[in-house]
């Protein structure tokens, strides 16, 4: 199997493997009698965990240690997915979704910094490689949105073991990446040089801010459909609808050259016409275009991730630099979680979509303050 196909492939399998479980998980705690703050405590222990682990992981993320690290992962993920379907008690619930967490903690930060790399080394185009994860995300919500109400939720977690398993042996397969053999491991990062980079830390900023609230409303989307009288099967076409105005902009974005301010102001006010149309309930039809927009500013931000981190940053900073701002992203990503289900109990759902739609207009004048022209490309 040719090198770029193997990632293509990894990327499909991987996340259709733990998104047709995980993406689910809300409505289906929602469904065994755990209330709005509850299932929002769950959803904020994930990134809240992740991002305190990953320093940890980040210490075995390096040659061969990386496949072992996977490898140890993928095989948690499993078990405790398994756990899941059997906890009636909240606070058991959130032990074992403090492990859960920390085991998915490597699988995005780990195999996206040894992508970006392998795109460097190899002259390809990251977002060609990362719409075939697009692509995996949208077959998983279509299928586990349609089996949900048809199925118990076991056979879900088995689909979601066949998938991951695809994934692990595909990974253990992937060739080393040069810097792995070239550099000795304990030279590969510079941590004082990375956070003296103001480049980077306007990038961590606004791409932090931007990626917490779009995860805000896709994380709640479920429960505002239900509380529309949509049914579970709708939540797979409408995620279809959303994934791929993603993978349409990835697919534009890779061949076209817009200034990196634009692209940046144009996220707030795509994804902030879907929080006014879902705040003022607004006719269903009509989510189907703000839908469109979301995405869009989803395949945005995932092309940011990528370009800008490899411009602002030296190639032997690229995984810490990666890693941090998956930490940041994730302990943002918490509290907005949080908020959302403390927000859902106290209002209502729609009432997240107001608390999103003010984050999204700050961040425009973040935007508009400190991203000024495109950064000049760092070099070792």
């Amino acid at each position: 199997m040719r090198e770029i196909v193997r990632y293509k492939t990894i990327y499909f399998s991987r996340y259709f493997g733990e998104f047709i479980f995980y993406s689910l998980l809300t409505v289906y705690l929602k469904d065994k009698g755990f209330s709005g703050t509850q299932v929002g405590a769950v959803l904020s222990f994930a990134p809240i965990i992740l991002a305190l682990s990953l320093p940890l992981w980040l210490m075995f993320d390096n040659g061969k240690s990386r496949k072992l690290l996977i490898l140890t992962a993928v095989f948690l993920i499993i078990g405790l997915e398994f756990s899941l379907l059997f906890i009636k008690i909240f606070s058991v619930l959130a032990a074992i979704m403090v492990v859960y967490s920390v085991a998915r903690a490597p699988l995005s930060s780990s195999l996206d910094s040894m992508t970006y790399v392998y795109c460097v080394e190899n002259n390809q185009h990251y977002s060609g490689i990362r719409i075939y994860g697009s692509a995996g995300y949208i077959a998983a919500m279509l299928l586990g949105s349609y089996l949900y109400p048809i199925l118990d939720y076991i056979w879900i977690a088995i689909i979601s073991s066949a998938f991951m398993l695809f994934f692990l042996v595909l990974f253990l397969r992937s060739a080393p990446l040069i810097i792995d053999k070239s550099q000795p491991q304990k030279k590969d990062h510079d941590f004082k040089l990375l956070f003296r980079n103001k480049e980077f830390l306007v990038f961590l900023l606004i791409q932090t801010g931007l990626n917490a609230l779009l995860n805000l409303n896709c994380s709640y989307d479920i429960l505002y459909q239900q509380s529309r009288g949509m049914s579970t099967s709708m939540f797979g076409v409408t995620t279809f609808v959303r994934v791929t105005a993603e993978i349409i902009a990835l697919s534009l974005l890779h061949k076209m050259k817009v200034p990196f301010r634009y692209l940046y102001l144009s996220v707030p006010f795509l994804i902030l016409a879907q929080s006014v149309i879902y705040f003022f309930g607004a006719p269903v039809w009509s989510m189907f275009l703000v839908l469109i927009s979301s995405g869009a500013a989803s395949g945005i931000l995932l092309y940011l991730g990528n370009r800008y981190i490899s411009i602002i940053v030296r190639p032997r900073n690229i995984t810490m630099a990666n890693y941090t701002y998956v930490i940041a992203a994730n302990l943002v990503m918490a509290i907005c979680l949080f908020s959302g289900g403390v927000i859902m109990d106290i209002f209502n759902v729609q009432y997240i979509y107001l608390f999103s739609g003010i984050g999204f207009a700050v961040f425009s004048f973040f935007v508009m303050a400190f991203v000024h022209k495109d950064p000049v490309p760092k070099t070792d």
